[in-house]
């Protein structure tokens, strides 16, 4: 996977020290999600963040009655991930789901 566009993207939110551009493809792992592929299905832990190359993920969460709702759509260019299981070790509380082809 060539990792420029996510460095860019990073980088226009954060300054990046110059190893981090080394550091960083060796953690990447390319994955092509299918339609109504679930990335996280909780209570499972969030491990990993993701970066869109081309395609949307909805985050979902459920409801005081039980029905699912959608919470978050990401879009091609996006980092996402459930943060507050990834930084704290936690267990999800949100479904990652891919939509579309």
């Amino acid at each position: 996977m060539d990792t420029n566009q996510l460095l860019e993207t990073l980088h226009s939110m954060f300054p990046l020290s110059p190893g981090f551009a080394i550091t960083l493809p060796p953690l990447m792992h390319t994955q092509h999600g299918s339609h109504k592929q679930e990335l996280l299905i909780p209570p499972t832990r969030a491990t990993f963040a993701w970066f869109i190359v081309e395609g949307i993920v909805i985050a979902l969460n459920e409801g005081q009655n039980g029905i699912e709702q959608v919470i978050r759509i990401y879009l091609s260019g996006s980092i996402f991930t459930d943060l507050k299981s990834f930084l704290n070790d936690k267990r999800s509380t949100q479904r990652l789901v891919v939509i579309g082809d």
